[in-house]
């Protein structure tokens, strides 16, 4: 009975000699017209004898059987290295010394049937017994269930860090959207305040003049060219006076007015920024889907009921419960089938 050591020793003389390239032997770069493309073919088909035994069928083997079969893979191996280190140059009869090596390769195919055929019968028999292959094919169908359940666990695993990307991508492209949506209001809000300072001058001019135009009035009486000196005079400079104080101070009315309403429309446009900006914040945290809904009917109404303008007292909002209602039964209406 072989011992493991030897086991080890017979399958790596084996393995050595099956997985040699016969192409080797060639060395036409090296040798030239002493080539050894001669010893290729039957050099091929020694290899393929040696592998038809399945170094597996090793254990199977008498230990003196087993010693033939690597004393004669040893011998086939040392013959191809000689043929490896052959060198011409230190060979006082290189071609006969060519010769005999291929002679040598050409004799293995037949030499190594005739003493081996038994090993590679009871070898490839011992490959085909049922019970062997019932057992190969189970280790291959368990191998390919492994792999089957690795690639799946793999797949399933990379879905689901698609579906997070995914998630993320439309979570950045909403939030994009959103930002770029509250841009508008910001530039409205930044219009809204450059005219407010343009009314608030206005308004200061309309003021300094209706102030100037009463202090001048009430000390025109005593320049002589212009203080009346009849009743019917004093009627008309008074009523002219009246008429124009009355002017400047609608005027000052008007830019005041106007200052207001664009101050407030400032301040309308930008809290309709603010919503749109946080307003993801606020879906985020929001622990249901029914809370998502009311932050996004605030949102809305937010966004889209209109404010006063400044200009009308009371003025009542056009379309915007509308708009709401809207929103409410498209959001109630998408969890219908």
């Amino acid at each position: 009975m072989a011992t493991d050591d030897e086991l080890e020793a017979a399958r790596k003389s084996l393995e050595r000699i099956q997985s040699f390239d016969a192409e080797r032997l060639v060395r036409r770069d090296d040798l030239g017209a002493l080539n050894f493309s001669a010893a290729v073919i039957p050099a091929r088909q020694v290899i393929e004898l040696f592998q038809r035994i399945n170094p597996a069928s090793l254990t199977l083997f008498p230990f003196s059987q087993m010693r033939q079969i690597q004393t004669q893979a040893d011998q086939v191996y040392a013959l191809f290295e000689a043929i490896l280190e052959f060198n011409p140059e230190t060979s006082s009869n290189a071609s006969g010394e060519r010769s005999s090596l291929i002679e040598q390769v050409r004799s293995q195919p037949e030499s190594i049937a005739g003493n081996l055929w038994h090993h590679i019968s009871f070898a490839v028999a011992a490959t085909l017994d049922p019970t062997a292959v019932q057992q190969q094919m189970r280790a291959a169908m368990q191998g390919f269930t492994d792999e089957r359940t690795s690639a799946l666990n793999e797949i399933k695993a990379l879905q689901g860090q698609a579906e997070e990307v995914l998630t993320r991508v439309r979570d950045a492209a909403a939030e994009q959207g959103v930002s770029q949506q509250a841009q508008h209001f910001k530039a409205l809000a930044r219009e809204h305040g450059e005219d407010a300072e343009t009314w608030l001058r206005y308004s200061l001019y309309a003021a300094i003049s209706t102030l100037a135009f009463a202090l001048l009035t009430s000390i025109t009486y005593r320049i002589p060219w212009l203080s009346p000196q009849s009743s019917v005079e004093a009627a008309q400079l008074i009523t002219s006076k009246i008429l124009i104080f009355g002017i400047l101070s609608y005027a000052s009315f008007v830019c005041v007015r106007n200052f207001l309403s664009h101050k407030h429309n400032k301040v309308v446009n930008k809290h309709r920024q603010n919503s749109l900006l946080t307003y993801t914040a606020f879906v985020d945290a929001a622990p249901s889907l029914a809370s998502r809904e009311i932050v996004l009917t605030h949102a809305a109404a937010s966004v889209f009921t209109p404010q006063e303008t400044g200009y009308i007292k009371q003025e009542e909002p056009a379309g915007g419960r509308s708009v709401l209602e809207m929103i409410t039964k498209a959001t109630a209406g998408d969890g219908k089938p």
